[in-house]
This record gives structure tokens, C-alpha cells and sequence, in this order.
């Protein structure tokens, strides 16, 4: 039996915070450019136009992902289990889904992943790095899909005995990730990620 994949927030937050810092970015900038038109200076102008030029780049990117999800739809991903794993269980994953409009799609990616986000101080400033390690990938062709075509499968992940469960402490954090990924062709790749708790419990074979 199989639960229906809870997404993760972070997926629809990356692509509203780059659509909005894009808008931010180009409505600031504009304000050199326009200063610069009005007075006639041409450093105004030339560095506010490229502001706005990035501005508008970063801005259209964010766009392209909105249509990106516009002609995919919503993949339906379902999960023998998401928030109770345990060190060395097997996890199923399928996955069925009907194309909203006509697309290619280049490749078919589903990922298990590893994520280690630290934060440290440097001087002042405090950074973070996030890293990814791909523990398993499944992937499969890509095809010209018609709108209302359907596409469906499943693949069984392991989480290896070797690994970290779930860990969380103030500067340090583990994660576990699936990835549902679309390469879409000529345009930004659809991705959905689904958050996993691993349990700090070990199975000694894959049941």
C-alpha cells in the first residue's frame, strides 16, 4: 500500500523567491535607468540598463519555469512510506501522471538523495553550503507527449545500511530527498522534490 508523496515546500518557494527577487531586481534598477534618462547621465543610464537587463534575464527565467509547470501538470507520486523509513529499508516509488498540454520530454529522472546543508561564520558573514550525494537514480527516455497522454512506473530505492538518518542540530542538518525530474525540452527542467524522514533505526534486510 502506498501514500501519496508530500512535497516538499522548498520546490514552490526556490521558484516564487526567484520570480520575486526578479521583479525586485528589475524595479530597483529601473529607478538608475530612469534617473539617468531624465537627467541625461549617461553612467546612470549605462549601469541601470544593465541592471535591468539582468533583472529582466532572471525575471523571464522564473516565467519559463511557470510555463514549464504549465504544460507538465502535477505528477501524482506515490510512496510505501515517507516520514517513517528506517536504515536499510526499501522504499517504492511510482509514479502516474497525464500530460496537461503537448510537450518533449528529453529524460525521465527520479533521484534519492543525501543532502547535508552546514552554516558556518566567516568574519561577519554567515554562510551555507548544501551538498548533494546521489545515493540511487532511475532514469528513463524522454518522448513527444501529446496533451492528455498519460505516463506511469515505479522503482524501488534502498536507504544503504551505511548511511546518516535524518539529523538536525543548529549549524548542521541531513536531509533525505526524492527528486521527480523532467527534462524539458527548450525550456527549464520540471522538478518536484519530496522530503523523506529516516528514522534512527536499522533493518537488516530490505522487507
Amino acid at each position: 500500500m502506498g501514500f501519496r508523496a508530500e512535497q516538499s515546500s522548498s520546490s514552490w518557494m526556490r521558484q516564487g523567491c526567484l520570480l520575486f527577487f526578479g521583479l525586485f531586481w528589475t524595479g530597483f534598477s529601473s529607478i538608475f535607468l530612469i534617473v539617468g534618462l531624465v537627467n541625461g547621465e549617461w553612467a546612470f543610464i549605462g549601469i541601470g540598463g544593465l541592471f535591468v537587463l539582468i533583472g529582466l534575464v532572471i525575471l523571464g527565467y522564473g516565467l519559463m519555469q511557470l510555463l514549464t509547470r504549465y504544460l507538465v501538470g502535477k505528477p501524482e507520486i506515490t510512496l510505501s512510506n515517507q516520514h517513517q523509513l528506517r536504515v536499510g529499508e526499501k522504499l517504492t516509488v511510482t509514479w502516474h501522471h497525464s500530460f496537461r498540454r503537448s510537450v518533449t520530454v528529453e529524460k525521465l529522472q527520479v533521484q534519492l538523495i543525501l543532502r547535508e546543508i552546514a552554516t558556518y561564520q566567516q568574519g561577519t558573514d554567515t554562510k551555507t553550503v548544501t551538498y548533494n550525494d546521489v545515493i540511487d537514480v532511475y532514469e528513463e527516455p524522454g518522448y513527444d507527449y501529446s496533451g492528455g497522454e498519460m505516463i506511469q512506473g515505479g522503482y524501488d530505492f534502498v536507504i544503504p545500511t551505511s548511511s546518516m538518518h535524518t539529523f538536525k542540530v543548529r549549524r548542521n542538518e541531513i536531509k533525505w530527498i526524492l527528486q521527480f525530474k523532467l527534462d524539458v525540452a527548450n525550456l527549464p527542467d520540471y522538478v518536484d522534490e519530496y522530503e523523506l524522514t529516516v528514522l534512527p533505526q536499522m533493518v537488516m534486510n530490505n522487507g
